[in-house]
């Protein structure tokens, strides 16, 4: 394998060559990246800080992902609220009501309102119900007998009827009180749960039902706190299953949850199955146990089944009793698991979370639960007596939230006078945790092979990053009158395919290189082996379920062209470092080197996509969220 190189024109005296070979068995390693997936479901460990200083660096960095994951980065504007409620039963010692509140102009939050008599302000409590068959009105008449007999539950109407036992039992401990509908359950019908917001277009302007619910929860305290009768510095939030994910996910966003109860869901094992609560970035490096942890030194409880929350007392708790304890709050987050009983949120549970509610709300007293009067579902419906209102479906909402990332990101050309400092510090925050990488500080070669070259050097390496031993294949060529600049080149095919006499002419015109430059060619994930299907299709319909918790393959592209970058910084006497991206790859050279800026003398790229000519979520160059940020 000969390369030819002169002073004058590089590549101009190159002789007939073989192409480098790359070693079947160190090619298979390189891929691995690609075949490792992390789902939904197996073991998420969590790593807790050992500081407070780590630990605030690493919240404000973590905050900033879960945003980005449920499409509130930057936060859409808040149209003013609308509400209504109506009475549609009267006790003794509460009221309830139907409720309703426009979360966005067309798109209503709809539930029931529990509200105890006598004077207020009250301590309100949120409660998403999960996912229940019947959503708000679910009714288990078939399952009485069953759950008396477990001792699960001890009152027949309450067995019946669990979901409205939680909120009568807090609204006679003091609590105004609010039961809300998931998108696409009971009253919440103009939007179907699973379906409408998980297309390509939706994810690359970050629209998601997952962030839709949690707009839906943000909306509704802000309706608590506009109240007169509720008291804005006690309000809590609790919920079992997929309940519990919306509990833990507001509570961690939105700091006037002062306690957050999450049932049977917090776990080191499996996350969470529905669209709702999954979208792309969401647990990148994280878990449940994280995204809990950012409730810190608020209140946090939890409960456990004979389901995937079996060990919470084991795996998870003791992590983030090291988060609480750090504020000196290790007695503000607890856990119990009821391991005689399956996936439930029972008697036994909500007595732990009454107890807790109680104690982090400051109520006066906690009682056990007594018999109350149900209200038949079709009662509880914000629309049995009242006509539903013109409401947007799936487009529409998708449309409007748009809009305002749109508002949110104006042509750059369009403005008379732009910002471009605060611009490329928000591009350069949200494009790090999106694609999930940064310009490493430490990159070793490992298995260098030197390759026969006239008028230079050449050699094979493996570059390895120290942090995550992740592996990247380049060439090295440095001509003899190296003049210690050294231009990073990146291109869809293998390097060892450009290696031609001719083709070699025609890179350094693509790569605008001088003839002295070094040229490091790096093979990304990818690009000798067809990785366009790396999704977990046990999970089909939606692309979140696999960039929930993995890197995008574009991320993973520009992680190994970082990787080069870090390495060519490190060469002896460097004094410049140009980066050049070849066709299909400008834009992962565009990317990298917006990560990178202050590293780099020059970008010699071509724009030959943008994201927005990208339909197909699964598209090895997808990258959610992209066009929040203007796209490329």
């Amino acid at each position: 394998m000969r390369l030819g190189l002169t002073a004058t024109l590089f590549a101009a005296a190159c002789t007939t060559l073989e192409p480098p070979t790359i070693n079947g068995e160190l090619s298979a390693r390189l891929d691995s990246r690609a075949s490792a997936l992390v789902t939904l479901n197996g073991d998420h460990p969590w790593l807790p800080p050992d500081s407070l200083d780590e630990w605030s660096e690493r919240r404000e960095e973590a905050l900033l992902q879960l945003r980005i994951a449920v499409g509130l980065e930057p936060m859409p504007p808040k149209p003013p609220l609308k509400s209504s409620q109506q009475l549609i039963a009267e006790r003794d010692d509460y009221n309830v009501f139907a409720l309703r509140v426009e979360s966005l102009p067309g798109h209503w939050v709809t539930g029931n309102l529990y509200l105890p008599k006598g004077e207020g302000p009250f301590p309100a409590v949120l409660c998403p119900h999960g996912h229940w068959p019947e959503g708000r009105f679910t009714d288990r008449a078939d399952l009485v007998e069953r759950e008396l007999e477990s001792g699960g539950e001890s009152d027949p109407v309450a067995a019946r009827y669990h979901l409205q036992a939680r909120c009568v039992q807090l609204a006679r401990m003091g609590c105004l009180v609010v039961h809300y509908d998931m998108v696409g359950y009971a009253d919440s019908t103009a939007v179907s749960h699973t379906e409408g917001l998980t297309s390509a277009a939706a994810q690359l302007w970050g629209v998601s039902h997952l962030g839709l619910q949690t707009w839906n929860s943000l909306r509704m305290v802000d309706h608590l706190v506009e109240r007169r009768d509720v008291d804005s510095t006690r309000i809590g939030i609790t919920g079992g299953s997929g309940g519990g994910t919306q509990s833990f996910l507001l509570a961690a966003i939105d700091e006037r949850i002062r306690a957050a109860f999450p049932a049977v869901m917090v776990s080191t094992e499996m996350q969470g199955g529905c669209v709702c609560e999954n979208g792309p970035y969401l647990r990148l490096g994280t878990s449940n146990i994280g995204i809990s942890a950012l409730i810190a030194p608020r209140a946090l409880g939890m409960t456990g089944a004979d389901d995937w929350t079996l060990h919470i007392e084991e795996h998870g708790l003791p992590e983030l009793k090291q988060v609480w304890s750090l504020y000196d709050r290790a007695d503000a987050v607890e856990a119990k698991c009821f391991p005689q009983f399956g996936h439930n949120y029972n008697a036994h549970g909500r007595a732990r979370m009454y107890a807790f509610m109680a104690r982090h709300l400051q109520l006066e007293s906690v009682t056990t639960e007594s018999g109350f009067e149900a209200i038949p579902p079709a009662r509880l419906s914000v629309y049995a007596d009242s006509p539903r209102p013109e409401e947007r479906d799936a487009s529409e909402v998708f449309n409007w939230w748009r809009e305002q990332s749109e508002r949110a990101t104006p042509p750059l050309l369009a403005l008379e006078s732009f910002d471009f400092s605060s611009w490329s510090e928000r591009v350069q925050r949200e494009l790090k945790v999106m694609l999930n990488t940064a310009l490493p500080a430490e990159v070793a070669a490992k298995e260098s092979s030197a390759l026969p070259c006239e008028g230079g050097h050449a050699e094979s390496l493996t570059l390895e990053r120290s942090e995550d031993n992740s592996h990247v294949h380049a060439l090295w060529v440095r001509p003899e009158n190296w003049n210690r600049e050294v231009r990073v080149i990146a291109s869809p095919t293998p390097w060892s395919d450009q290696l031609s006499p001719e083709r070699w002419k025609e890179l350094l015109s693509e790569a605008h290189a001088n003839a002295n430059d070094g040229l490091l060619f790096v093979d990304v994930l990818g690009v000798n082996a067809n990785l366009e299907t790396r999704f977990d299709d046990s999970r089909s319909g939606y692309e979140g379920y696999t960039t929930g918790y993995n890197r995008t393959l574009i991320g993973e592209r520009v992680h190994d062209i970082l990787t080069a970058i870090s390495y060519a910084r490190s060469l002896p006497e460097i004094e410049r470092v140009h980066l050049a991206g070849l066709d299909r790859a400008g834009p992962w050279a565009s990317l990298a080197a917006a990560l990178c800026s202050e590293d780099l003398t020059s970008l010699c790229t071509n724009r030959s996509w943008d994201f927005h000519e990208l339909s197909d979520a699964r598209h090895p160059d997808f990258l959610p969220s992209a066009l929040r940020l203007g796209g490329l």
